[in-house]
């Protein structure tokens, strides 16, 4: 949970700032803080923000894939518009977060990310 807390803190400032959005946890309930993701601007940013951790030796990924896009479905789906499901299959990104990961490890990543994004374009 430590960890967890710790982007939170970190990345609050981009979110404020309109750069990204953290997930939403509500008070009235406890989560175990097994993953933590960003939602970037669109699927550019996201792209582009891998690239730039994955420089830094940094491994995030896109986590989510719409059911309705994948080669199974696509072919029976109603074709119902789901924009949250191709939302944050483009913009939803994971950060890392592991059993051996440090509080010096996640600083240096939110360091990096609000690097980037701030000078993104």
């Amino acid at each position: 949970m430590l960890l967890w807390n710790q982007y939170e803190k970190y990345l609050k400032p981009l979110q404020d700032q309109g750069f990204i959005q953290l997930p939403e946890v509500s008070s009235s309930i406890k989560h175990n803080a097994h993953i933590f993701y960003i939602i970037c601007q669109d699927k550019s940013q996201r792209t582009a923000l891998i690239n730039a951790l994955k420089a830094e030796n940094i491994n995030a990924v896109f986590h989510y894939n719409a059911l309705h896009q994948s080669t199974y479905f696509k072919d029976k789906h109603d074709g119902r518009k789901l924009s949250n499901s191709d939302k944050y299959t483009d913009c939803l990104l994971r950060l890392p977060l592991y059993y051996d990961l440090t509080s010096d490890e996640v600083q240096y990543i939110a360091t990096t990310i609000t690097q980037f994004l701030k000078s993104y374009t």
